[in-house]
């Protein structure tokens, strides 16, 4: 039997191609698919961020605001984009020269619920970020007495609903 020629040159290239193929995929980089990052709310159920501020939290913090009301330190209370900030900080200085008194009084905290946890741009110093909001309704009561006339004036009880930002910053002090 004679071998024809091209048959030959067939065995060689199959014979070269098997030789080859290993050193090709070895020289093949790979590349991984990256995992995309967790959202907030799987880090929140992987137990990576806190709890959500129970109720005593969130009543201590509208205590707190209502008790700096009549005190004038309110300011460092409001957000920035407080609807009408600049207005209702100049009122309520022309109520305290009016005044010698003036309370918010807090008669209830009727409910409170919360958004969940969302991402924002972290505080200076910190690596992360997430806020949430507590919605407070909550029942109030101004007090005040009158400079001019010394008598005591009680307003209407008045019904609101108060948002209370909690940001919990990851890298300052450990959190919160």
């Amino acid at each position: 039997m004679t071998r024809s020629p091209a048959r030959g040159v067939l065995s060689v290239a199959a014979l070269c191609l098997l030789i080859a193929t290993p050193l090709f995929s070895q020289a093949r980089k790979l590349k991984r698919i990256k995992r995309p990052a967790p959202t907030v709310e799987q880090k929140a159920a992987r137990g990576d961020l806190p709890p959500l501020p129970d109720h005593s939290l969130c009543e201590a913090r509208v205590r707190e605001i209502a008790k700096s009301y009549g005190a004038g330190d309110i300011a460092h209370f409001l957000a920035a984009d407080f609807p009408n900030r600049g207005e209702f900080l100049d009122a309520l200085e022309r109520a305290r020269q009016r005044a010698t008194s003036i309370e918010l009084l807090i008669e209830s905290i009727e409910s409170t619920r919360y958004t969940t946890w969302k991402k924002e741009e972290p505080p200076t110093g910190a690596t992360a970020a997430v806020s949430t909001v507590c919605i407070a309704e909550v029942r109030t009561r101004l007090v005040f007495d009158d400079a001019e006339t010394g008598e005591r004036t009680v307003s209407n009880p008045s019904r609101t609903e108060w948002q209370i930002r909690f940001v919990y910053a990851k890298g300052i002090g450990g959190g919160q």
